[in-house]
């Protein structure tokens, strides 16, 4: 019967490779279990709701002159009609999400955000987890709030916050009649506090229930009985359209269609404007790869290690023959030999994990809750046995079925050899574990290329030295001459504005433009923005005049539009074309602006349309010289202390602002190549590990060699050739499967880098030098051995 003492003895008695297979192994694993724990939070987005299959949210599509224009938001009309006329549909849930605002309770003052409205069958739709209050009536009534747990604490510490009150905005006064636990990380929804939808409808001009079908303002969620029927819908939607929607959408000169989302399909597979932030696929894709390929080089790590040294013990299986072993047998002790090992393995990489998920800031990094609970997630649990049954398999296939397959006679014989099969196996595994981690560096590299270009390429528009105060209040609103006017009075400041809109956050509307054929309607972004606005953001003037006070008609009669409008429109001669919108706008364009960037860079350029707000509002814009910024900043919070003292003062620099557009890609980029650099650690870990064998395996040759007359340097050629022949294998083939996952990855983005030749030839030398940093190690302390230690015993 097998015993595990000797197999211990066994591990112990080459402690070296027994060391690298376990580090190998241990890692790999450990990070693998990691990105897949991510990708299985990450896939699982909204699936916690109960009812999440049952929920779609509707969106909307506007044809206007034959091109669509989608949106996320629908009317507030939009849910009770649909719930009114369809009897599939059980209830529904409006969710109008808030701009940052201000929430005082007692001495505590904070301005938060992810706040929102929502009819009180919200909890009837969503799954939360309620601490106290009942989910049935907490939203019924004006002035309700539920707030989650952080919200809580954050306001009234230790204390139950039920029945204590809310100041929002110094006007509206809210009654706690909630707490639910906070939503996890990967909820599509990311509210923390949810305002009665009473509540908006009571203090807006316009009662929910009466807006158009063509306005948009909410996220509207339907729940259905059943598997949402998709046929008996449309079915009566024409009798639908007819009643609610003909009328508006003639006269808004615009066709109506409805877009139906699975709740857990909305992270991923949505796309449209007025969402919450959604992820990427090509990040989960390209992060799976990475996760599969730290496996296979563990894999190939561990396969290797263990049939290079099992081809040490074919006389002990011989021995094993002689003294009555049969062949099943000895197939068992091999595979539970590798089942062991892995055993200890998968413990030291679970601890890693643990560690990593408890006592590091990884999941504080990363923005998730990841966790090692195996009975909440029994996938992960299969999983990782699936993954040890693997290895147990691969590793023992080898000396299991092709060792035991000798007779005694055979592997007791001097003249017996194994042959060529293992060794060109294991250059296999070598040569695909090379590769591997080539094109994770290579791609790691090309990507962090992207980013760069991302951040520094130039907008069209300077963001440098600019500051931005949010005006919040009428009272500050109304204090803007003033400020400008002292501002204005420093040397230091160049110019001051307010906007509503600024690069990163456009607005938008229904236009109707000047065309070939008469007026043409249009869905276009826009810009609300103050006189000096242009000369602030350094905005070039290609043609026509800026925004003067010396037109007193500017407000409703003048827009500023840019290049790409231009093209859009077919104006050859833009300057005069008439921009209409309802009764609030019927001007004339009296300026162009060169394109320039007013969102990410994963974006094309829009036609834009700048117009000229009517008050003082959105933002105030301080362009500085550079000097003096900090005493500007002092200036500016003692006056905004004077003016409105209820509120704590807050200020942005406007390039760190645009750099949030591209936070998520740098997240991106920290986490693929950090496990990118796991993968070239555990590659070389493999090939010092196959090197020091084979420089064992070659003592004797190497000691016949310098006997003959060989050079210390010769036989270092003689080693490091063979690694070095395979490392240019692993490069040839890596190169363009990086480049070919590079350009599909590119796919996110309208403005691209160009391939840089020296990120590839920097990665292929980097993985040349490390092999041979590698090899020469051992092929030196082998070149330098006496040949006598060799040879003494033959």
């Amino acid at each position: 019967m097998y015993r595990i003492p000797q197999f211990i003895r066994l591990l112990l008695k080459d402690k070296f490779h027994t060391l690298i297979n376990l580090v190998g192994l241990s890692f790999g694993l450990a990070c693998s279990t990691i990105i897949f724990l991510y990708l299985f939070n990450e896939y699982s987005y909204d699936k916690y709701h109960s009812n999440a299959d049952r929920i779609y949210r509707v969106a909307q599509n506007y044809i206007t002159s034959g091109k669509p224009k989608k949106f996320a938001i629908s009317s507030p009309a939009l849910g009770p009609l649909l719930h009114q006329e369809y009897p599939q549909i059980e209830t529904f849930v409006r969710i109008k999400p808030v701009s940052k605002v201000l929430i005082k309770a007692g001495e505590k003052v904070f301005y938060e955000s992810n706040i929102a409205f929502a009819d009180s069958n919200l909890f009837k739709v969503f799954t939360y987890d309620f601490i106290s209050g009942d989910p049935e009536d907490c939203l019924k009534h004006p002035g309700d709030v539920v707030i989650s747990e952080e919200i809580g604490n954050k306001f009234f510490g230790d204390k139950d916050p039920m029945g204590h009150t809310l100041l929002l905005e110094n006007r509206f006064l809210l009654t706690v009649t909630g707490v639910i636990k906070d939503p996890p990380s990967n909820s599509h929804i990311p509210e923390k506090a949810f305002i009665s939808y009473i509540s908006w409808d009571e203090n807006s001009g316009l009662k929910s229930t009466d807006w158009s079908l063509f306005e948009i303002n909410d996220l509207t969620f339907l729940l259905f009985y059943r598997d949402f029927n998709r046929k008996a819908f449309d079915d009566k939607w024409p009798e639908f359209y007819e009643r609610y929607l003909k009328e508006d959408g003639e006269l808004y000169g615009q066709i109506y269609e409805p877009i139906f989302e699975r709740l857990p399909d909305l992270h991923y597979h949505s796309d449209l404007p007025g969402d919450y932030a959604t992820g990427n696929k090509v990040f989960l894709y390209t992060l799976f790869c990475i996760g599969i390929f730290i496996l296979i080089l563990a894999g190939i790590n561990y396969t290797n290690m263990s049939t290079a040294k099992a081809t040490q013990r074919i006389k002990e299986v011989g021995i094993r023959k002689v003294f009555g072993a049969d062949r099943r047998s000895l197939i068992i002790r091999f595979m539970s030999e590798s089942m062991l090992l892995f055993i200890v393995t998968l413990i030291i990489s679970l601890a890693i994990v643990e560690f990593i998920l408890e006592f590091t800031s990884f999941n504080y990094l990363i923005g998730t809750e990841l966790s090692l609970a195996f009975f909440k997630k029994p996938i992960l649990l299969v999983g990782i046995l699936c993954i040890a049954l693997t290895f147990t398999i691969l590793a023992s296939l080898y000396p299991a079925f092709y060792l035991s397959r000798f007779a005694p006679a055979e592997t007791l014989s001097k003249l017996f050899k194994l042959g060529l099969n293992g060794a060109y196996t294991r250059q296999s595994l070598v040569i695909m574990q090379v590769l591997l981690a080539i094109i994770a560096i290579t791609f790691t590299l090309l990507m962090r290329s992207q980013i760069q270009y991302l951040v520094t390429s130039d907008p069209g528009f300077n963001k440098e030295n600019i500051i931005y105060l949010p005006i919040r209040d009428s009272i500050l609103a109304a204090a803007v001459p003033y400020l400008q006017e002292e501002l204005n009075k420093d040397p230091d400041v160049i110019s001051v504005t307010t906007g509503f809109n600024y690069p990163g956050f456009p607005s938008g509307g229904l236009y109707w433009f000047e065309g070939e054929n008469g007026m043409e309607e249009h869905n276009i972004p826009v810009f609300f923005v103050n006189h000096g606005f242009l000369e602030t953001f350094g905005f070039e003037l290609i043609e026509g005049r800026d925004f003067s006070f010396e037109y007193g008609s500017d407000t409703s009669g003048a827009v500023i539009v840019n290049e790409t409008l231009c093209r859009f429109m077919n104006w050859d001669n833009p300057l005069g074309k008439r921009i209409t919108q309802f009764r609030s706008l019927d001007a004339r364009v009296v300026g162009v602006v060169r394109d320039f960037n007013f969102r990410s860079l994963h974006t094309m350029i829009e036609p834009l349309i700048i117009r000229l707000q009517f008050n003082y509002g959105g933002h105030l814009f301080i362009k500085l010289s550079g000097n003096s910024i900090s005493e500007i900043i002092d200036f500016l919070e003692d006056k905004y202390a004077e003016i409105v003292p209820h509120r704590p003062f807050e200020f942005f620099f406007l390039d760190d602002r645009f750099k949030l557009m591209y936070q998520e890609d740098n997240l991106q980029l920290k986490l693929i190549g950090l496990f990118s650099v796991i993968c070239l650690i555990i590659a070389g870990l493999g090939i010092f590990g196959l090197v020091s064998y084979s420089t064992e395996r070659k003592f004797k040759e190497i000691g016949i060699r310098k006997v003959q007359g060989a050079t210390a340097v010769g036989i270092v050629l003689l080693i490091t050739r063979h690694f070095l022949k395979i490392t240019v294998i692993a490069i040839v083939i890596a190169i363009p499967v990086s480049i070919w996952l590079f350009f599909v990855w590119l796919n996110e983005f309208a403005y691209k880098v160009e391939i840089n030749i020296w990120i590839l030839i920097c990665s292929s030398l980097g993985v040349i030098v490390i092999t041979l940093l590698t090899v020469l190690y051992h092929s030196v302390y082998s070149a330098r051995l006496n040949p006598v230690e060799s040879l003494r015993y033959e």
